[in-house]
């Protein structure tokens, strides 16, 4: 089951990189849908380091943070979806922040089997 999700990831996060060419700020976006789809496939490869994954999800958070500071959540959630267009810097903001939460959480559960792993095989 983790498997398949994994590679599901791998193709989201490819895809995810691939749309970002357009955006003012693709460079940034580009790495970090770059990055997540590398640590999920050494993950998948099993050469994963858990601490690589894990500091990754650390920064990832924080860049979240610094994201929301930067500009505030003043966002129409429904008007996320309703074009694929940038309307406005809030609707961009809130689209960043929603592909941020979904490599962050994925980054978290891989250090987490990663951790998992290692504490079964000193057992």
């Amino acid at each position: 089951m983790i498997k398949k999700l994994n590679i599901m990831f791998c193709f989201i996060f490819i895809v995810g990189g691939l749309l970002q060419f357009n955006d003012p700020d693709s460079i940034i976006w580009i790495t970090i849908y770059f990055f997540a789809f590398l640590f999920s496939l050494l993950f998948h490869l099993k050469i994963n380091k858990w601490y690589l994954s894990g500091s990754f999800a650390l920064s990832l958070s924080l860049f979240s943070i610094l994201l929301i500071l930067k500009e505030p959540l003043n966002i129409e959630w429904f008007s996320l979806f309703g074009t694929f267009q940038m309307k406005d810097q809030h609707i961009e903001v809130g689209r960043e922040l929603g592909g941020l939460f979904i490599i962050t959480i994925w980054m978290y559960y891989l250090t987490g089997i990663s951790i998992k792993k290692i504490e079964n095989e000193s057992s």
